[in-house]
Order: C-alpha cells, then sequence, then structure tokens
C-alpha cells in the first residue's frame, strides 16, 4: 500500500453524500419522533406540533434542492 495516497474530489464527494444522508435520516427520525411525542397532546399544541414539522420538512426539502 503506497504512503502518498492522495484524497481526491470523487473521495470528497462520497463522504460528504454519505454525511448528507445520514444527516436527513436523523433529521426524519426526530420528525417522527415528534410526532409520536405530539399523540398525547392538546388539539392546540397538536396544530403548533404539526407546524413545526411542516417547517422542518419544508427546510429539508429546500436544502436537498437547494
Amino acid at each position: 500500500m503506497s504512503a502518498d495516497k492522495q484524497i481526491t474530489s470523487d473521495d470528497l464527494f462520497k463522504l460528504s453524500a454519505s454525511l448528507s444522508l445520514v444527516g436527513y435520516s436523523l433529521a426524519l427520525l426526530a420528525l417522527e419522533k415528534a410526532d409520536e411525542d405530539a399523540e398525547g397532546a392538546t388539539e392546540r399544541q397538536e396544530r403548533k406540533g404539526k407546524k413545526k414539522m411542516k417547517v422542518a420538512v419544508h427546510r429539508m426539502i429546500s436544502r436537498f434542492n437547494g
């Protein structure tokens, strides 16, 4: 194995894509957990929670598309 192996832009791209997928997966799990926590909430708290979830989803979509 060569000691002077260089990191290429392709390597960095693969690493970046992998970390992005992990981040988005964690965000989706957080949204799912928030939805489960909202099941026992009052109607007002539930509406507020759903609004927060919509905002979070739109942020994730805009980051992914932007």
